[in-house]
């Protein structure tokens, strides 16, 4: 009896910690640029209602943000992505009638909005990325994937077979059923070869020197990062077992992912929340550690920091 009282106290307290909009004071995320969500690898924008900024966009909105996330290929190379970005801040822009946006990238996302600010800094006001792999050796499993199974190989063919076959799905399933897949140029673009050619082309807010932070102002654009240094935060979480798998590889001064140090851009707010990959975007559905900061309160409280810089 003792155990099940127990157990039923648990799922309370995990239950409880299922982030939902509430009502905050207004004009508390009223940036007075719009907000530009971006995804990352195998993302989307929403699939059946579920968001991939799960619950995120609504909560800002209530605060008087006004919003927008994009869809860029599920699976592709830095730079095309990147250039989809581009294309569609720009019909942003044309849609809301802002000078420019507010750019908050998560994981391969912030290699997109990276691109955006160094090719079309005049539409950029503000990159935030998080969880992204901004120094060369931030994504050690993109490195051991393509070394221990490359393209070409038995299993490397068997993987990205499975791999864009899923991310096919993914762009279907959220409306966008014809943006282009590419498993080689996605495995290719992650290598530490390939994002040091990356970062060659585009510095702007890099660190100079490992771990630390990198300028906070380039040309005009605030630049900004943060990130997760926890890979299991909640048992009930089923990725977070995942996670804990990559992490055999990433090491556990990461997110699961994405190490801590080789996350670090522009000004770095914080690189060790108590977050997994997945927290920092409140998946999987809203479940996160029971001692760590809400992904959503994250969120509001960044775009207030945007907001009283005055973007």
């Amino acid at each position: 009896m003792r155990i099940s009282v127990q157990l039923s106290a648990i799922v309370i307290v995990a239950m409880s910690m299922i982030s939902a909009p509430a009502a905050f004071a207004g004009g508390y995320t009223s940036t007075k640029y719009p907000i530009v969500l971006v995804h990352g690898f195998m993302g989307f924008n929403e699939i059946s209602g579920v968001d991939y900024f799960y619950r995120i966009p609504d909560n800002l909105k209530v605060g008087g943000a006004s919003v927008y996330v994009v869809k860029l290929s599920a699976l592709n190379s830095n730079e095309e992505r990147g250039e989809q970005l581009v294309n569609q801040v720009e019909e942003i822009i044309a849609l809301s009638g802002a000078s420019k946006v507010n750019l908050i990238a998560h994981s391969q996302g912030g290699l997109a909005a990276r691109y955006a600010s160094s090719v079309t800094p005049g539409s950029i006001a503000s990159v935030t990325t998080i969880g992204t792999p901004n120094e060369a050796t931030g994504f050690p499993l993109g490195e051991w994937v393509g070394q221990a199974h490359p393209p070409g190989s038995a299993q490397g063919n068997l993987i990205a077979a499975v791999v864009t076959a899923l991310a096919q799905l993914v762009d279907s399933y959220s409306g966008m059923p014809y943006q282009p897949q590419d498993y080689a140029a996605f495995l290719s673009s992650m290598s530490v070869a390939s994002l040091n050619r990356f970062n060659a082309d585009h510095p702007q807010a890099l660190p100079a020197s490992y771990c630390q932070q990198g300028d906070h102002s380039v040309g005009g654009i605030r630049y900004y990062s943060w990130s997760g240094a926890k890979v299991v935060t909640n048992l009930f979480d089923l990725s977070d077992y995942a996670l804990a798998i990559a992490s055999g590889v990433t090491g556990t001064d990461s997110d699961g992912l994405v190490t801590r140090c080789g996350s670090h851009l522009g000004l770095v707010i914080r690189d060790n929340y108590s977050m997994n990959h997945l927290d920092e975007i409140n998946h999987l559905f809203g479940f996160y550690g029971l001692f760590s900061t809400s992904p959503v309160v994250t969120y509001r409280t960044h775009a207030n920091r945007l907001k009283n810089s005055g973007l």
